[in-house]
């Protein structure tokens, strides 16, 4: 199974990629515009992404993607993010976003979460 992870945190990203790497194949990109041009090249089981990212944030990347497709059938996408707002997670719902997660994050429900996304 292949996840892709969108993070401008280096750190987060990180973390995020040794939590998931012994269990799947992890490709990472720093910001949605990075993230949006890697899902044109690789197809994916699973997007982990950011909301709050430089050069395009999740959601922008999101609409492209529902506007302009990837070439594929468009994977679970799990938006990680500090924003707990309801408007956010409505529009985030509307762009596709399967399962929304608020930072920090408890490794085990993380894990918990991609396991459930991806059965």
């Amino acid at each position: 199974m292949k996840v892709m992870i969108i993070e401008d945190s280096q750190d987060f990203r990180r973390k995020l990629e040794n939590l998931l790497s012994d269990e799947y194949e992890v490709t990472s990109a720093v910001d949605g515009q990075e993230g949006l041009e890697k899902l044109r090249e690789n197809k994916v089981d699973l997007v982990i992404t950011d909301l709050n990212m430089p050069r395009l944030d999740g959601l922008s990347m999101l609409k492209k993607i529902k506007e302009e497709g990837l070439g594929y059938e468009c994977p679970p996408i799990m938006m990680c993010t500090t924003e707990f707002d309801p408007q956010l997670k409505k529009q985030g719902k509307e762009c596709g976003v399967s399962f929304w997660l608020v930072k920090p994050i408890s490794e085990l429900r993380f894990l918990k979460v991609i396991e459930t996304l991806l059965t």
